[in-house]
């Protein structure tokens, strides 16, 4: 960028190698015919730069002035959290209590605002250099013009397609239980289009509030003159689109994440269902994960464990699913959906012993830990051989298990 506006502050100077080319060339004239008027002083006018140059160094300037700023501004922000995480080997109880003064300090000042604006600034810096670059290509070749405009243009469309993405996405949505993939592409840039939308959004409905007053009145005078439209004033729809978007109160993408996780799992917890699913898939070898994802199920609704595990493993969804029916069925001592979350939370582990034989014991556990708590065994027997991580066989009427 310095490279560029060294070079084009030049072109709203007067360039005095024209200027001493120009004098030369009048003394030589004087020269060889003395009889030649000599010119005034200054008749060689007033320089006046063009008006595509003033353009260029007004649009290169400010974009270095940007990227510098962006630069000072972030120095101050790396000192400002520099001393926001040292404490100097204080007690742990007066850290604790510092480092609240601090957070509190830091959200009341704006600091995060102001980091989340420095790569807003950057991206203005060089959206004018690019406006200085295209009009300078322009005078100097059309040839060379062309191909880099239709470049940079292709830039600035993706970014302002990225920019107003979110919010339009938002906006537009019919769905009341936003069930739609969300767009990624959020930025603070994208942020401020959405604070925009809003605005308008407010506007709108208080305008059609107006009008809707308007339709009320006029409709009850058509009413009373039996006009052939007064049915059709009522049943108006005005404005549509955005009716989701009015309720949106969020301060930043991470509350706006909230709104949509609370509007897409009112009904069910698919996104949670979802998610575990892809970590037991992903992290199927890691025992931990196993066993973290099975207090997750053990912590979890009926139903919503139900579909962990049928998702998690469609070969065993018939067996699951026949576990809804203890709901109705008697004999257990304790509360039915404990004993469907436990069984659940059983056939994970179940379908997790060919990759974990340490599991097998646990499993086991939880099968004898059913059946003590059943008073008719082989009424819900059916229901939980399927938990059982290996072969069973009777020896002299009882069941013995092979795992």
């Amino acid at each position: 960028m310095t490279a560029f506006v060294i070079e084009s502050y030049r072109w709203i100077q007067e360039d005095f190698t024209v200027v001493s080319a120009r004098l030369l060339e009048r003394i030589s004239v004087q020269l060889s015919n003395p009889t030649t008027t000599d010119p005034a002083p200054g008749s060689f006018g007033t320089f006046v730069p063009a008006s595509a140059n003033i353009r260029i160094n007004i649009y290169w300037f400010l974009s270095l002035s940007m990227s510098l700023a962006t630069v000072l501004i972030g120095i101050l922000c790396t000192q400002w959290l520099r001393e926001y995480r040292r404490y100097g080997g204080l007690p742990f109880e007066d850290i604790t209590a510092i480092r609240q003064i601090r957070y509190e300090g830091l959200l009341k000042w704006r600091v995060p605002v102001i980091l989340a604006f420095l790569p807003l600034l950057l991206q203005m810096a060089l959206v004018l250099f690019f406006l200085g670059l295209i009009e300078f290509l322009w005078i100097l070749d059309v040839r060379i013009a062309i191909p880099v405009t239709l470049a940079v243009i292709t830039i600035l469309v993706l970014m302002i397609f990225t920019t107003v993405s979110p919010g339009i996405q938002i906006f537009l949505s019919k769905d009341p239980e936003l069930r739609t993939s969300q767009c990624p592409y959020k930025s603070p840039q994208a942020w401020l289009f959405l604070q925009f939308i809003l605005v308008c959004t407010e506007f709108a409905s208080y305008f059609r509030g107006l009008g809707m007053k308007a339709f009320s009145k006029i409709s009850t005078a058509a009413s009373k003159m039996a006009l052939p439209f007064t049915n059709k004033i009522g049943s108006t729809s005005v404005f549509r689109s955005g009716q989701h978007i009015s309720h949106v109160t969020a301060e930043d993408w991470v509350e706006l994440d909230g709104y949509w996780k609370a509007r897409r799992n009112e009904k069910s917890p698919i996104d949670l269902i979802a998610a575990l699913g892809w970590v037991n898939r992903i992290f199927t070898q890691d025992i931990d994960v196993v066993h973290s994802i099975y207090y997750c199920i053990t912590e979890m609704e009926p139903k919503t464990a139900s579909h962990v595990v049928s998702k998690a493993f469609p070969q065993v969804r018939g067996a699951v699913e026949s576990f809804n029916e203890l709901t109705s069925l008697d004999g257990l001592k304790t509360n039915p959906d404990q004993h469907l979350i436990e069984i659940m939370g059983g056939f994970f582990l179940r379908e997790h012993c060919g990759h974990h034989p340490d599991l097998k014991p646990h499993v086991m556990e939880l099968y004898i830990r059913h059946i003590n708590t059943i008073n008719h065994v082989r009424k819900l027997d059916r229901y939980l051989k399927p938990l059982i991580p290996g072969k069973c066989t009777r020896v002299f009427g009882f069941d013995v298990f092979l795992i």
